[in-house]
């Protein structure tokens, strides 16, 4: 991933991970030590996660979180920047 702003295509990468993961809610289950998705609290409903899309999802998230967090902070940043510049220009 670029060090800078998120580019289109790995926000659209990241967005696909996400959508293409089975869905929530994910556990451990405590008996098994598998990672499961259904309810936990139900044995008859938890489905141990055997799908690539989901190792994906997993093996990425280590990269993923941390550019989008630092894209949340430029964001904001600008946004700050943003409402200062239009600040002084209303205070004049």
């Amino acid at each position: 991933m670029s060090s800078g702003p998120l580019t289109a295509e790995e926000l659209a990468a990241i967005r696909a991970r996400c959508e293409a993961a089975p869905p929530p809610p994910w556990f451990v289950n405590e008996r098994t030590g598998k990672l499961c998705h259904g309810d936990p609290a139900d044995d008859r409903d938890n489905y141990p996660m055997d799908d690539p899309m989901a190792d994906e999802f997993i093996v990425n998230a280590r990269d993923d979180v941390p550019c989008l967090r630092d894209e949340v902070t430029r964001l904001r940043a600008a946004v700050a920047a943003e409402r200062e510049a239009c600040a002084a220009i209303v205070d004049r």
